[in-house]
């Protein structure tokens, strides 16, 4: 018998490795493509209206956003208890429960939107003439956009919702169409439409948002009615559903209202102790660091979603093992990707902002490297959320949360911006090693040589490019610039890139980090007979031969 279970098992995880693998891919695609969309459209509404109509429009939306900010927290954090029970009862085959858990949450949700929706126009209409003064005659604006309280509310937990029903191909799906309304309303706007552009824009705005919904209400209704079907187990009733959400969700809003206070603080601080300016250099360093970031960040939901799968159906050998391979990859394309963005920067700067921003260049390429250090937030939150342990996580991150602040404060007030950019730097190393310790009390252990080995090549690729393209590299490269008349390139090096890419990859291949076995691991997701999967398989075995050579 344990003879016959034995492939099963083993069939088990592969399969769960797939699902994560592919969930993560559609996550990661959705926020970069989100990132791309927001280019666009922020590229067209310039090009639509005035800077001063545009001031309008962002200060609308975002009075809009400060009451739909209420809704987190009302209930609180439904988005996160929905990923954590209706994870758990898909897993489990509890049909009847999660059918019944999904509706009273929604009930739950509108029981509070409504109000907030009302009392939202009722407050705005109330105090009209405070906001005229800086909405000023574009006041209808607010009511224009209004609906997008009820319609983001809502989408916003049918969007968790289709993530908890491993559905992350549908929101990479409604991301796509949301922005090609947007997009597609806009280029009409452009081109056909010659006054009152911002009333268009607006409505744009608000049909852009309704017909995802709509679309992902009708999927999800289909999901429900011909997918999961009623099973015999009780279930949730209202009260039941109402007393999880609160005894759930309280500690994860705890945790994302620490962390938007500890966000918003710092550029206070930073106004208040530093020289004019260094508070757009801040924004300017973290915004630029968020977009390094997203290569690690969509693996939060998934899994969230695979790990809670796992713990229900008490797969322990699996979560260990998903635990080390992901990470293990996880932190090798973190690390190439920072070190793609630390060569981009300066450019990045100038294309962007303009030469005179450059000032900020060594504080963008700090707090570049600052989150490759935070790469174990995501699956210590991830674990101690899949095993209901949220009033532990709301502890951990509010003691080390305020630890980095300390630091961050420290090195601010007594040494200036950079410093404290280099201490926040040490309080997330002192931080990585802690959560890698307080798993290991759970049981989840890390394989750690080999994190520290590829962080060590990490860096030994880094500064041996710095230093070549310091002594050689940039008087070759500004040569050929001049010859060819490019020097607006100047400020990215592919040479100095070429040369960190080159050794970051040798080394790991060197010291072993990355083997046959790994290459057999990604050859196993593309099984498919199309002819992508066929390039693949090929340039896969290409590479064992080479690995073994």
């Amino acid at each position: 018998m344990n003879t016959e279970n034995a492939p099963k098992e083993k069939k088990k995880v592969t399969q769960e490795h797939k699902i994560l693998a592919k969930n993560s891919i559609y996550q990661f695609m959705q926020t970069y493509g989100n990132f791309f969309f927001s280019i666009i459209t922020a590229s067209l509404i310039a090009r639509t209206i005035s800077q001063e109509e545009w001031q309008y429009l962002i200060l609308a939306v975002s009075l809009v956003g400060i009451f739909m900010t209420v809704l987190a927290f009302l209930p609180p954090s439904l988005g996160g208890s929905m990923i954590y029970y209706i994870s758990r009862y898909y897993a489990l085959n509890y049909n009847n429960k999660l059918r019944s858990f999904t509706r009273n949450a929604l009930i739950l949700r509108i029981l509070f939107l409504i109000p907030i929706f009302l009392l939202s126009i009722l407050i705005f209409t109330i105090f009209l003439r405070f906001f005229k003064i800086s909405l000023k005659e574009y006041y209808y604006l607010f009511y224009l956009l209004s609906p997008l309280i009820i319609i983001s509310g809502l989408d916003g937990i049918l969007s968790e919702l289709t993530r908890a029903l491993n559905m992350f191909r549908v929101n990479l799906f409604l991301l796509i169409t949301h922005n090609l309304v947007y997009v597609g309303g806009l280029l009409f706007l452009f081109f056909y439409i010659v006054s009152n552009k911002l009333i268009y824009i607006g409505l744009i705005y608000v049909i852009a948002a309704l017909i995802p919904f709509i679309i992902n209400s009708f999927i999800i209704f289909l999901k429900f009615k011909f997918k999961i079907k009623k099973t015999e187990e009780d279930r949730d009733t209202f009260i039941d559903c109402a007393k999880k959400i609160y005894k759930y969700g309280s500690f994860l809003s705890i945790i994302e209202a620490f962390g938007t206070f500890s966000l918003n603080i710092k550029p206070q601080m930073i106004g208040v102790y530093e020289v004019g300016g260094m508070v757009t250099g801040y924004q300017v360093a973290t915004r630029y660091r968020s977009v390094s970031g997203a290569t690690v960040s969509p693996l939060n939901r998934p899994l969230s979603v695979s790990l809670t799968r796992l713990y229900s159906k008490k797969q322990f050998g699996q979560i260990q093992k998903i635990y080390n391979s992901i990470f293990k990859y996880m932190l090798l394309l973190s690390l190439l990707i920072t070190g793609f963005f630390l060569f981009l920067a300066d450019f990045f700067l100038i294309i962007i902002y303009g030469e005179s921003y450059l000032i900020y260049s060594l504080l963008v390429k700090l707090s570049l490297i600052s989150i490759i250090f935070n790469i174990q937030d995501y699956f210590l939150g991830s674990f101690l959320i899949a095993s209901y342990r949220v009033k532990i996580l709301s502890f951990i991150v509010i003691v080390f949360g305020l630890f980095q602040l300390i630091f961050f404060t420290i090195g601010l007030i007594f040494y200036g911006i950079i410093v404290s950019v280099l201490f926040l730097i040490v309080s997330y190393i002192i931080t990585l090693i802690s959560y890698t310790i307080i798993l290991n009390k759970f049981k989840m252990k890390l394989k750690i040589k080999k994190p520290i080995l590829i962080f060590s090549i990490f860096f030994i690729s880094l500064l041996s490019a710095l230093i070549l393209e310091a002594f050689i590299l940039k008087s070759i490269y500004l040569s050929i610039l001049r010859n060819l008349n490019l020097m607006i390139f100047q400020y990215f090096n592919p040479l100095s890139f070429g040369v960190f890419l080159l050794l970051y990859l040798s080394l790991n291949v060197l010291f072993k980090v990355v083997t046959v076995s790994d290459i057999e691991i990604l050859e196993s997701f593309f099984t498919k007979d199309s002819y992508l999967h066929k390039i693949l398989r090929k340039i896969f075995s290409v590479s064992k031969k080479f690995l073994i050579s």
